[in-house]
């Protein structure tokens, strides 16, 4: 099966949780962990490939590239976040059929301007409903695979009222969107908001901002959401364990005391693919001695 229909039936059972990948190898430690899906964000991409901010600095060549990697590396279905889609109605066509190319189940959408910048940071701004409807649309028709999910992004933080964000929520649902994704919540009532007043699948990001609600699976789950992504929290995490392992190697001239924490060469062989590597070598050599 397809990993777009797999997309589709998970999310007819219930809430998906997809943590964030920014690379092969934590896509594949995600699934290796048993989740579902995997998310990858483009700010976690951008800090980790580029180590620059999430502004939209990104092409879609380099997406399209990264994404394809990380779905070879997995076999579960990958949902991208593909920002604007890299500017207006055609780079949006394009932006949809460059990502099923690449393997991917789903992309979410905003509705910034471009370029755009991370939901959570200052100053951000939105791109009139109408406009963004039409590039929903577009998406929507540009689509080859009618499995593939379109997400709607609506960028609350940059609205003056939250009403407005459900206004667009409305507005997005009644184009054809396949979910929304209500970005820059604060207040577990507005989470509750979203599902109440406009009624449909919904995206919740559980934010590595430090600004969302962090809600638990069960607590989204009793919601009605079916989509739980956790964008950065990867990356943080990564990013703290490697300040601390280089700031010792640079104090003492050593890393023993971070051997214990490390996987096993063994282990990481295996995660890599290098021990299956060597086996499929070992078949063909054995077969031509």
């Amino acid at each position: 099966m397809k990993p777009t229909a797999v997309l589709r039936r998970l999310l007819q059972k219930g809430l998906v949780v997809a943590p964030g990948a920014h690379d092969g190898l934590s896509a594949r430690l995600i699934e290796q962990a048993g989740f579902p899906a995997i998310y990858v964000g483009t700010g976690g991409l951008s800090g980790a490939v580029f180590g620059r901010p999430d502004i939209e600095l990104t092409t879609l060549t380099e997406l399209t590239m990264i994404t394809r990697a990380i779905c070879e590396a997995v076999t579960v279905p990958v949902i991208v976040d593909a920002d604007t889609g890299f500017g207006g109605i055609h780079n949006v066509i394009r932006t949809v059929r460059d990502m099923e190319d690449s393997g991917v189940a789903g992309i979410h959408l905003e509705d910034q301007p471009v370029p755009k910048r991370c939901g959570y940071f200052e100053g951000g701004g939105l791109i009139p409903v109408g406009e963004m409807c039409d590039k929903i649309d577009a998406a929507l028709n540009a689509r080859r695979d009618a499995d593939f999910l379109i997400i709607a992004r609506v960028d609350a933080a940059f609205l003056d009222d939250f009403e407005q964000a459900i206004e667009r929520a409305l507005a997005y649902q009644a184009i054809g969107a396949d979910m929304v994704f209500v970005n820059g919540m604060t207040t577990v009532e507005q989470a509750r908001r979203v599902i109440d007043e406009a009624p449909g699948m919904h995206l919740y990001n559980v934010s590595g901002s430090d600004r969302a609600p962090h809600l638990s699976v069960s607590e989204l789950d009793a919601m009605g959401y079916r989509l739980a992504i956790y964008p950065l929290h990867a990356m943080r995490l990564s990013a703290f364990a490697m300040q601390r392992m280089f700031s010792e190697l640079a104090r003492t001239g050593t890393l023993n005391q971070f051997q214990p924490e490390m996987v096993s060469f063994k282990e990481y062989k295996e995660l890599t693919g290098a021990t299956a590597a060597m086996a499929i070598e070992a078949k063909y050599a054995n077969k031509n001695a």
